[in-house]
């Protein structure tokens, strides 16, 4: 009898085992990916994978997504985004005439304004009152010159009643911008395909928006390669510079109102996206 009591608690454990281990391995199948797992998973193949079960375990995919590389941008551009050409500076008399078109839609009164010139050594500002730039401001935007940058600030209220303060950074650029004679999309792709060896070894974290400031002259000629911001990485900064001042093609000059070519500054953006 006591062989017959120890027998059926034996095989009712040896039952309660398989169905734990039925529902462990179910629970492994459909446990949700974490996004580093699924993008290590979107790059494998599928004869690595079994049954829907990873051959990576939590370790390994920590590791593997502590050494990714982020995504690298490459840009060439003016230092800001908005830009405005030199003889619409010199015609502006109004704040709507600098701002983007629509900004100012939703506003029913512009209180005052500042503006200030963006200079290496030091800044110069002078403020205003109302919409309308006063003629301090008119005539220190007289001296900008092509490349120069500058912003535009202004505290006024909105169609709900609100005070909005509205800032816009600018670039002074020449009526017609320098052009790479083979194109913009394959100075991008010589500048990506040619800086790949550069990037191993970056770490996510490490990167950061780099710039790599360069004239083009009245000729169409490289000077002035300068490096503004690290990438955070040493031998990717020092490729990304022998790559601006190595162009396999050259540069159409940039031309003002009148046809005549003249000097623009541009900016290389590398890295991480930043300001």
């Amino acid at each position: 009898m006591k062989k017959l009591i120890l027998m059926s608690i034996i095989v009712m454990s040896a039952a309660s085992l398989i169905a734990i281990g039925f529902n462990n391995q179910s629970n492994t199948q459909v446990k949700c990916k974490s996004k580093s797992e699924a993008s290590i998973e979107s790059n494998v193949e599928a004869g690595n994978l079994i049954s829907g079960t990873r051959l990576f375990d939590d370790q390994f995919l920590r590791v593997v997504n502590s050494k990714a590389i982020p995504p690298i941008i490459y840009n060439v551009d003016t230092r800001y985004i908005h830009k405005i050409t030199k003889s619409d500076l010199r015609e502006a008399r109004e704040v709507k005439e600098i701002f983007p078109e629509k900004v100012l839609d939703h506003i029913v009164e512009i209180k005052d304004t500042k503006l200030v010139l963006l200079d290496q050594e030091e800044n110069q500002e002078i403020k205003g009152s109302g919409a309308k730039l006063t003629k301090q401001q008119i005539d220190l935007m007289r001296t900008f010159d092509y490349s120069t940058d500058f912003y535009l600030e202004v505290n006024a209220m909105n169609s709900s009643g609100y005070t909005d303060r509205i800032v816009y950074y600018t670039t002074v650029i020449p009526e017609k911008k320098a052009e790479y004679q083979a194109g913009s999309d394959e100075l991008l792709k010589y500048l990506r395909t040619e800086s790949t060896q550069a990037t191993i070894g970056i770490h996510e974290g490490q990167l950061k928006p780099g710039q790599i400031a360069f004239t083009i002259d009245v000729e169409g000629n490289v000077s002035g390669v300068k490096l503004q911001s690290s990438s955070g990485h040493g031998p990717f900064d020092k490729r990304m510079q022998e790559l601006i001042e190595e162009l396999p093609d050259g540069w159409n000059p940039a031309k003002n109102e009148k046809g005549l070519p003249v000097e623009q500054k541009l900016i290389l953006f590398f890295g991480i996206q930043g300001c």
